[in-house]
C-alpha cells in the first residue's frame, strides 16, 4: 500500500510540474550571443517550422516542438536535438544544448 500511496504522488507531482514559458513564446528569430552553441542564428516560427543560418546561409531547417519543457528541435536528415531552455523574455533566449557544457544566450531579433 506504501508502495502504491508514493508512486501516486510521484505520478501526481509529475503531472503537475508546468513549464516556466510557454510554447507560444518560443516563436522567433534568434542571433548567438554568448556560450556553447550549435547554432549562430535561427528562426522558430509559429506554424512550428525551425530555420539555421550559418554565414548569412540556410544552414538547416525542420520543425519543432516542446516535450517535457524542453525545445525538441528535428533537423530534417538528423536526429533530433533536445534544448533544455533556462530563461526566455522578449529580449533574450538561454539555453542547454545536450552534449555541450555551458549554456548558450541568443538575442530576440524578431
Amino acid at each position: 500500500m506504501r508502495h502504491l500511496l508514493a508512486l501516486f504522488f510521484v505520478t501526481l507531482s509529475t503531472a503537475c510540474a508546468a513549464c516556466d514559458f510557454k510554447q507560444q513564446e518560443l516563436v522567433g528569430t534568434y542571433l548567438y550571443a554568448s556560450g556553447d552553441s550549435k547554432f549562430e542564428a535561427f528562426e522558430l516560427n509559429d506554424e512550428r517550422q525551425f530555420s539555421s543560418w550559418l554565414h548569412n546561409r540556410l544552414a538547416s531547417s525542420g520543425t519543432w516542438r516542446v516535450e517535457d519543457c524542453h525545445l525538441i528541435i528535428a533537423e530534417t536528415g538528423l536526429s533530433e536535438r533536445k534544448v533544455k531552455v533556462i530563461a526566455i523574455s522578449e529580449e533574450r533566449l538561454s539555453v542547454e544544448f545536450s552534449g555541450l557544457e555551458n549554456s548558450a544566450d541568443f538575442t530576440r531579433v524578431q
